[in-house]
């Protein structure tokens, strides 16, 4: 159990800069879209 913990734990911290990361790209891209649709569009596409 023990070392199962500390597995977890190394994980963690990697987890969360990816959800957080994760978050920040579709924030991003929700306001490029409500900035400019088209624009968008070729944001997503470059990035995919």
């Amino acid at each position: 159990m023990g070392t199962n913990t500390k597995a977890i734990h190394k994980k963690l911290p990697q987890f969360i800069a990816m959800e957080s990361l994760h978050r920040y790209r579709i924030g991003g891209y929700l306001m490029a879209y409500r900035y400019d649709h088209d624009q968008t569009q070729e944001v997503i596409l470059m990035s995919a």
